[in-house]
This record gives C-alpha cells, structure tokens and sequence, in this order.
C-alpha cells in the first residue's frame, strides 16, 4: 500500500476482525496489574540489590503504575463515549 500526495503519512492500526475489546484492554491491564505487583515487591526486599536501591526503584515503578492505570481508564472511557 502507498502513501497518496498530501497524506499525514500516519498509520492507523485497526483491530482484527473478531476482536472484542475486552481483548483489546486485558494485554495493558495485565501489564498494568504486573507493574504494580512489582511495584509493591521491590521496596519489600523482593528485587534484589541493595535496600534504598529496591525503595526508590519501588516507588518509580508506583509511578509508573499510576500513569499506566490511569491512560487504561481513559481509554476506556473515550471507548464508552464514542460507542
């Protein structure tokens, strides 16, 4: 396929075809869900390393899994608005 004259040159991705989207949003929630697990395992010792090392690192990861969270919502509200 080629990219027209005066086209963004952006690619949209589509689902495939039989793909509902609870299977679009449980891949990031999985990710999500695991990001916050490590979350709470570093700063209990759990990642290795040294101490003040696992409790920084652990509350970067909290971070990190808020705003993961946080988009996952969002989408799914802008899903719930468009429908």
């Amino acid at each position: 396929m080629t990219i027209g004259e005066g086209s963004t040159g952006r690619a949209i991705a589509l689902p495939a075809a039989g793909c509902d989207s609870a299977a679009l949003l449980a891949l990031p929630a999985l990710a999500a869900l695991a990001t916050w697990v490590w979350a709470f395992v570093l700063p209990a010792g759990g990642g290795g390393g040294v101490a003040n090392g696992g409790f920084t690192a652990g509350h970067v990861m909290i971070g990190l899994a808020l705003v993961c969270t946080c988009l996952i919502g969002l989408q799914h509200l802008r899903q719930i608005q468009n429908t």
